[in-house]
């Protein structure tokens, strides 16, 4: 007898027999009245492995499901994190924005009056200079820097701020060659632009802001190494695809899904607004910009009509 668990009428015991185990569970009467000595007794006999099988199996079924639970928790806790962070992450880059906008209208309010009074002083010099070619040169750098910075300008309030847009019918290979002409561009880099015709609904002040990041930004990346800027045109039936290619270095494998994310910026001295700004213009006139790199192309796709 390895146990006894007797309590007055009823009761177990479990036997040992070489490596298995026996429950005799059992309940007994002595008997009463006229009955007295004609008493019972119930006993079952069960392998207690047998027995125990079903516990076993609730114990089991307990454990996976409390691992279960233990791993959905992590993982739950892990997706809160997450979320928080980014969450986090929003406000801050909102507070950011808002900063941000502020700043740019107070600098665009201080610059136009300024770069205006330039513009209006420099036409007036090339009346005067009666058709002098070198003048007529350095105005015309003049009147290049004075655009550039106003697109800038507009660059970053068109991130900061939504402005109807104010379309007409534009042929985009003009817009193209004035916003080459609005940034400088070093000998070091060629540029090849497309030829062929092409007339989309669009705000042209805005699609040649665009035009003149995307430009800027392959010039940045190229540097002052040897290197080729290669812009083509597709005109379909229903959109004008046009793609800016640059031989500078890749594109990081973890920046092109992060690349026109306001704020983020590859370059020491990028601000992070300029290719952000490229997709809110494309996006207002209803169209798309990607990038892929190897080599590095940015590929504009705008649609020729606007909704009304």
């Amino acid at each position: 007898l390895d146990v006894d668990y007797t309590f007055g009428e009823r009761g177990f015991v479990i036997v040992g027999h070489g490596s298995e185990e026996t429950l005799h569970s059992f309940s007994r009467q002595s008997g009463y009245g006229d009955f007295a000595g004609l008493g019972w007794t119930f006993v079952v006999h069960t392998n207690l492995a047998d027995a125990l099988a079903e516990a076993n199996t609730q114990r089991n079924f307990l454990l996976a499901l409390a691992a279960v639970v233990g791993i959905a928790a992590a993982g739950l806790s892990a997706y809160l994190a997450r979320a928080m962070y980014a969450q986090t992450r929003r406000l801050r880059q909102s507070e950011k924005i808002a900063a941000i906008g502020q700043l740019a209208s107070n600098i665009a309010h201080d610059l136009r009056n300024p770069l205006g009074i330039i513009r209006n002083s420099a036409e007036r010099i090339r009346r005067k200079a009666g058709g002098d070619a070198q003048v007529d040169g350095e105005l015309d750098r003049i009147n290049r820097a004075i655009t550039r910075m106003s697109h800038q300008i507009e660059g970053v309030l068109n991130y900061v701020r939504t402005t109807p847009v104010i379309a007409d019918e534009c042929a985009v290979v003009p817009m193209l060659e004035y916003a080459l002409d609005s940034i400088d561009v070093p000998r070091n880099i060629g540029v090849s632009l497309p030829s062929g015709e092409a007339v989309i609904e669009c705000d042209r002040e805005k699609i040649e802001i665009m035009f003149a990041n995307l430009l800027l930004n392959a010039v940045q990346a190229i540097g002052e190494e040897e290197g080729r800027i290669d812009v083509r045109m597709e005109a379909g039936e229903d959109a004008v695809t046009v793609e800016f290619e640059n031989s500078g270095p890749p594109i990081p494998e973890g920046s092109l899904e992060r690349i026109f994310e306001p704020l983020y910026t590859t370059k020491l001295k990028g601000t992070g607004l300029g290719l952000s700004g490229c997709r809110n213009i494309v996006r207002q006139h209803g169209g798309t910009i990607r990038a892929r790199s190897g080599p590095v192309v940015f590929s504009v796709v705008l649609p020729r009509r606007q909704r009304a």
